[in-house]
């Protein structure tokens, strides 16, 4: 180690201080050859510039321990390895936007509030050997299987469960109690996991599930299976949300996109064969295990988590220094969390009842608008709260690239959750096939969406990037939902299998990304739950409106086409209270035809609502994502891809500030 008077040089680090500032710069970054005893004097100018920028940045910082003494190397993805102090405090990392250790942007910070976190005090992640880790990751497998399994099981399961306890008037519900579920408690999760060890909020989840499952299973009408699908989303939400947390927990930025993709194909795979398991499940046994089915999973599940997974303080927590259980207890939002609740149910309930209550009721708008002012009050109480006991840290919103994945996470899963309900749903009530066929047609779609999910996951662990799949994969999307505007009632196979694909593209290449793309840009360890959790409420919150559209939609417009297509003649009163489930049964003649043809032009009023929703989907990743490289940190501006474009010399700027 060698020292002067404004810098400490140790192995492979140049330590700048500046008054109470410090910048801490691996080797070989931006140039500078740090730990060498001949650093040139323009290394160290280097060094200290950047010790300036930090110097000036807006936040506060705690001042710099007098007495550090040595750091050990850095490794190779940047993480110190090893350190040795005598009688002071060895600060980790100083937390501002140039995080010294860009390698890992999941260093752990300086406590916002002025307290000073040591490195082996502060609870970082654990990587697990392959043998501890692969167990563990199966078990995540089957649970991310179970959940999205169950948000689209009752897609082709919904017509065999309205013919055997009723509900006619409910059925639209069975999606969207499970989505409100979801969206309602995902952030709540989010803040429990800062404060709780995620191995027994993750059982906790669990047994949350499988409880609404059993319940859904042994229903005697519809109102039991709504409650028990509501208590299912609860748990759904926390076994997402620990699920990513432990992935977190154990594994580095750019293995988790290897991960990911994987859980993202399962995640595809399982939505997507949903309407294939219930319907099979529905035909040859019986709709209630549509709901047993998660018992048995879940449970093993369970088992592996509960014997193979260690529990662990959560990330960025103090170790030294744990906090008793009553005064985390005392820190939830609780407040924040039923205005949130509040607010997705104004926003859901309104549009699912808006073809009884008419869309120009006031029973519709109000609560609609009432949702910005619940919005705005949830806002200022995150505020009066701080960050640190917020349910939302409101500085999550100031960062571009987060509200850009919210906004992507919300529109992707309102087209997937549409799209998975429609297309089977058009197979049953239009072409006639049972509820196994029609999970079966839907085949080219769900393969699409898996593999490209996949491939997405592997080509951003291999290449480090995740932008340019999730760029230009929305444009898929966009030429599929605009061809299935020309949806007819015999459009032949090639149509529906090329549609398929090509929402399949658009989809897949966005479906997971969002998580991966916001972990991997957060540099306060400590928000990472919470920035997870409102990402994962995006996507639900997105689903849950979505379908509720979809939902409003046909059952307003499907009775309006019905009387405007029907023969001259007919009598409107005998089709008045005609349900989609109904018409192929109707025996056939012109009247069937042409309420075919009606029930037909409602769906295409919905597919054609995917492309400007693909569209923003699209606009959101072209305007707010940022592009980073994962493997080597490296941020790319977007005015420079344009220079490069348009041939004009691209500035060089420090890529770690873009």
């Amino acid at each position: 180690m060698s020292e002067s008077k404004n810098e400490v040089v140790v192995d492979n680090t140049v330590i700048a201080i500046d008054g109470s500032m410090a910048a801490i710069v691996p080797a070989s970054q931006n140039g500078v050859i740090a730990g060498e005893p001949s650093s040139t004097p323009q290394d160290r100018t280097a060094v200290h510039s950047r010790a300036a920028s930090i110097k000036d940045d807006d936040r506060q910082h705690p001042p710099m321990p007098p007495n550090l003494d040595v750091i050990k190397h850095l490794g190779e993805d940047g993480r110190v390895l090893h350190h040795s102090r005598s009688g002071g405090t060895l600060i980790n990392d100083v937390h501002h936007k140039d995080n010294y250790n860009e390698k890992d942007p999941e260093t752990p910070s300086v406590d916002r509030e002025g307290s000073i976190t040591t490195v082996d005090e502060t609870q970082g992640p654990e990587y697990l050997s392959p043998v501890k880790f692969i167990p563990i990751f199966f078990g995540l497998c089957l649970v991310v299987f179970m959940i999205s399994l169950d948000n689209t099981v009752v897609a082709t399961a919904q017509v065999p469960i309205v013919n055997d306890i009723g509900g006619q008037a409910n059925i639209a519900w069975l999606p969207t109690t499970f989505l409100i579920g979801q969206a309602s408690f995902s952030i709540l999760f989010g803040q429990i996991l800062a404060f709780f060890s995620s191995k027994y909020v993750f059982m906790v989840a669990l047994f949350l599930f499988e409880l609404g499952s059993l319940v859904s299973g042994v229903a005697p009408n519809m109102g039991a299976v709504l409650a028990g699908r509501t208590v299912s989303g609860v748990g759904a939400a926390g076994i997402f949300m620990t699920s990513m947390q432990i992935l977190a927990e154990t594994t580095t930025v750019t293995a988790r996109a290897q991960y990911m993709g994987i859980l993202g194909a399962l995640f595809a795979i399982s939505m997507v064969a949903g309407p294939l398991i219930g319907g099979a499940l529905s035909d040859h046994v019986t709709w209630r295990w549509v709901f047993y089915i998660n018992l048995p999973i879940g449970g093993a599940a369970w088992l592996a988590v509960a014997f193979l997974f260690k529990s662990r303080p959560p990330l960025g927590s103090n170790k030294a220094q744990p906090i008793k259980v009553m005064e985390r207890l005392q820190k939830m939002d609780i407040i924040g969390t039923v205005l949130f609740t509040g607010l997705v149910c104004m926003l859901v309930i309104p549009i699912q009842q808006a073809h009884q209550n008419g869309w120009k009721s006031i029973t519709t708008w109000a609560p609609i608008a009432f949702a910005s002012v619940v919005a705005i009050l949830s806002g200022l109480w995150f505020k009066y709260l701080g960050e640190q006991r917020a349910l939302v840290p409101l500085r999550l919103f100031k960062d571009a690239n987060f509200v850009g994945c919210a906004i992507l996470s919300f529109f992707t899963f309102w087209n997937s959750i549409t799209f998975t309900y429609l297309i089977p749903l058009f197979f049953q009530t239009v072409r006639g096939r049972s509820a196994t066929l029609a999970g079966v047609d839907m085949l080219a779609f769900m393969i699409t969406l898996a593999i490209v999910s996949l491939f997405t996951g592997i080509l951003a662990k291999n290449t480090g990037h995740y932008y340019p799949q999730t760029v230009f994969g929305p444009l898929f999307g966009v030429a599929g939902a605009a061809l299935l505007y020309f949806q007819k009632v015999d459009s032949p196979l090639g149509f529906q299998i090329g549609t398929q694909i090509l929402l399949g593209l658009g989809i897949g290449t966005v479906i997971q990304q969002p998580i991966l793309t916001v972990q991997a840009n957060i540099t306060d360890r400590r928000l990472l739950a919470k920035a997870t959790a409102f990402i994962v409420f995006s996507q639900r919150l997105g689903g849950g409106i979505g379908s509720s559209v979809s939902g409003a939609i046909l059952s307003a417009q499907f009775p309006h086409l019905v009387r405007t297509m029907l023969p001259a003649g007919t009598d409107l009163s005998r089709y008045a209270r005609i349900t989609p489930e109904q018409v192929y049964q109707l025996p056939h003649g012109p009247e069937r035809d042409a309420i075919l043809q009606a029930l037909t032009k409602t769906m295409t009023y919905i597919f054609i609502g995917g492309v400007p929703v693909f569209a923003l989907i699209w606009i959101a990743n072209l305007i707010l994502v940022r592009i980073k490289n994962i493997k080597t940190q490296k941020v790319t501006r977007k005015i420079d891809i344009l220079r490069f474009i348009l041939r004009l010399p691209v500035k060089q700027t420090d890529s770690s500030k873009a």
